[in-house]
């Protein structure tokens, strides 16, 4: 038992000194603004990139956001849950970067009422809720973390009911 603490501790010590190395780089640069709070060219691409990926690569419906609980883990600015909110879901975006949660509120504030969606500055190690969704999505993040299968079942974890889980 004393082993099995001191890993889990050591573990903990990994997470917490990998998350403040990547927030320390992405306060500097925010690779996750795609530039596209203005509308225009870049919304129009990013959002057919979105459709493609959804709609031919995996086979999603935009019909199926309509109405679902979303959680988007490493949400960054928000770029790709404007669209998923857009065809309908109410997101929650957790985002442990504070410009890219300030950006992700501006972005939706300019698109959607604020009132349907929930943004949380905290890591998808340290989220605590009960809450569960119909989609739990993690683009770009899961395997950057320090423990990507604990990652990943943390986001399995939060299903309501067999939905599926995009990890991009």
């Amino acid at each position: 038992y004393i082993l099995l603490r001191l890993r889990m501790g050591d573990m903990n010590q990994k997470i917490k000194s990998i998350e403040k190395g990547v927030l320390e780089t992405y306060t500097k640069e925010v690779p996750s603004d795609y530039k596209i709070k203005n509308g225009g060219e870049k919304f129009s691409t990013w959002e057919k990139r979105r459709e493609m990926l959804f709609q031919e690569k995996l086979n999603f419906p935009p019909k199926m956001f309509s109405n679902s609980r979303l959680i988007d883990f490493g949400a960054g600015t928000g770029d790709n849950s404007l669209f998923y909110a857009l065809w309908g879901a109410k997101c929650t975006l957790v985002e442990m970067n504070p410009l890219s949660v300030d950006k992700a509120k501006y972005l939706f504030s300019k698109y959607l009422s604020l009132d349907d969606h929930e943004f949380i500055l905290d890591s998808i190690f340290e989220y605590n809720s009960d809450e569960k969704y119909e989609i739990v999505v993690s683009n770009g993040v899961i395997h950057h973390t320090a423990d990507p299968k604990k990652a990943f079942n943390i986001g399995n974890r939060r299903f309501r009911r067999m939905f599926p889980i995009t990890v991009t």
